[in-house]
């Protein structure tokens, strides 16, 4: 697998893990930590974000990884509750902006 861009690199594995983490609970789309649910509330998400990430050997696009976190959020729990899709955008590109770390 690529080093610059393959999962191989376990650093780059775990900060891209970390970051999705950091971003989806920071913004706590459905408000459920500040309803003081466990702290991995959003792990099963996370997960399923992450595990799409795998695929991505160059940089995703901003709009491409926005659309897919909200869809992600629509299957899990609905399209009301997960909202627009610009609610996302923010933890897109702080998401995006690690691959321009790597480059």
């Amino acid at each position: 697998m690529d080093e610059k861009w393959g999962w191989s690199n376990r650093e780059f594995a775990y900060q891209v893990r970390k970051t999705v983490r950091e971003c989806i609970n920071e913004l706590d789309p459905i408000h459920l930590l500040s309803m003081d649910c466990p702290p991995d509330e959003y792990e099963p998400e996370i997960d399923h974000i992450v595990a799409k990430l795998v695929l991505c050997r160059a940089k995703p696009e901003v709009e491409a990884l926005e659309a897919l976190i909200h869809g992600i959020f629509v299957v899990m729990f609905d399209e009301s509750t997960a909202g627009s899709p610009e609610r996302y955008r923010s933890a897109a590109e702080r998401i995006a902006a690690l691959w321009d770390d790597r480059a």
